[in-house]
Formats: structure tokens, sequence, C-alpha cells
């Protein structure tokens, strides 16, 4: 399978810079505001997403002809998305803070993924059918909202770091993700967040040759590796949050003291 497709060079790049725009004129917008109202747009998105997850649901089962199937089911990865944004809204108290940087870093990582590998989240087929199938539709602008949302989170200010808390609530958050994400791939046979195979050939022909020398063991051995390979992106992406984060406090002091 192809990383880029000219389809997605077409669609993401001057999305994702018209995105970066916004985010900036949201910040300046938002500057003076208590957090309470910086954190509306991140529910705003939150709520379209969850509105594009619903239609989906309904449209894919009955409205589409083609019937429904299991991986529907909100068990991938993105799947986070529809309930991460509204509950950062919602949280407060003792948990909003581990609650907004396990949405900053699933931010990240999807930010990264459509930047590395966007065939993987979306195909050029979806580009080409955006304004021909909902489900087409859905798959583009649900990620591309959910990227958006991570690109606030940032220029908004809405989250604080503690690097001991934060590292303890990905491996958490993450944890808890596998072992429901998993369990439901293997359970109903069906490739939610790769756990029950690769899309990437090489790296599943190892998984098989493990399932067939031991079993189901194979098969739990293979998901610890991409339970683990989740958790280092993870905090991969939360190192590169607090890296990007102290150079731009540099550059805005200097440019303060000019």
């Amino acid at each position: 399978m192809e990383l880029w497709t000219k389809e997605h060079a077409m669609v993401i790049l001057p999305v994702f810079a018209l995105e970066l725009i916004l985010a900036i004129v949201f910040a300046r917008l938002f500057k003076n505001k208590s957090e309470k109202v910086r954190l509306i747009p991140i529910l705003v998105i939150g709520i379209i997403l969850l509105v594009l997850e619903v239609f989906k649901q309904i449209i894919w089962g009955y409205g589409d002809g083609s019937g429904y199937t299991l991986y529907a089911l909100p068990f991938h990865f993105c799947s986070l998305f529809i309930f991460i944004y509204v509950l950062t809204y919602f949280i407060r108290g003792k948990y909003q803070e581990n609650m907004r940087i396990f949405t900053t870093v699933c931010g990240a990582m999807l930010l990264l993924i459509m930047l590395v590998y966007p065939n993987l989240i979306f195909s050029s087929g979806d580009v080409t059918n955006y304004f021909k199938e909902f489900i087409s539709f859905h798959t583009v602008t649900f990620h591309l909202l959910a990227s958006f949302a991570f690109m606030l989170m940032i220029s908004l200010n809405l989250y604080t770091i503690n690097i001991r808390r934060d590292l303890l609530t990905l491996l958490l958050g993450f944890t808890i993700f596998a072992i429901i994400s998993a369990s439901m791939a293997n359970i109903l046979k069906t490739n939610y967040a790769s756990f029950y195979f690769m899309q990437v050939e090489p790296i599943d022909t190892i998984r098989q040759s493990l399932v067939n020398s031991i079993g189901v063991f194979g098969q739990i051995l293979y998901d610890v590796v991409v339970w683990l390979v989740d958790v280092v992106v993870a905090y991969l992406c939360y190192f590169s949050i607090l890296g990007i984060r102290k150079l731009t406090l540099l550059i805005i002091d200097k440019i303060k003291s000019k």
C-alpha cells in the first residue's frame, strides 16, 4: 500500500496549512478569554465528530445498501476522538489535566500518522468520492477536524505539563485502550487498531509465523508488541510537544526582548 498519493497531497497539505493559520487566528481571538471559553471550539468539534459518527453508523447500516460490517464499530484508535474532545470539555477537577494531555497526545499521533502514512487513515478513493458517498465524506472530514482540534489544543494552551503524571497517564490510557480494542478485534475477528493483523505485509508475515508456531500465545505476543509501539509513539509525540513548546517560548522571548 502506498504511503501517499497525489489525492492525499491535494487535500492534506492545503488543509493542514489552513488549519495552522486558523489555529493562530483562534489563539489571538481567545488569548484574553477564560479557560472555559477557550475550550468551546474543542467541544464544538467534539460534537461534530460525534454527530458524524452517529450518521455513519445509521447510513452504513441502512442507507447505502452495502450492509453493516463489524469494522464500523468504534474500537479503532481514531474512534477515541468521538469521545475525548467532548470529555476534555466536561471533565473538571482532579483528572482534568490527565484528560487534556491524553487528548493532546492522541491528536499529535493522528497528525503524525496523517503526515507519514495518510493512506492508513483514508484512501485516495475517499478523496475522489468525497462529494459522492457519505462514508468517504465522513472519513476525510472526521480526521481533518480531529487534527484541527489538536492544533487548537496547542494554540489555545489548553494543557499543562507534569512529566511524571503525563507519562503515567499515557501508559494507563493506552493500556486500557489496548485491552478493549485488542479483545474486541480478536473476539470479533476484525482489525481494530491493527490488533488483529498488520496491514504491512512483512510484519504480518512474522505475526502469522508466531501464530503458526505457538498458537494463541503468538497472537497475544503480537498484540502486546502493538500496544508497546502505541505507547512508544505516544511518548515520542509527547516529548515532541515539549520540544516544540520550549522552542516557541524561546522565539517569543527573543522577539519580546528586541
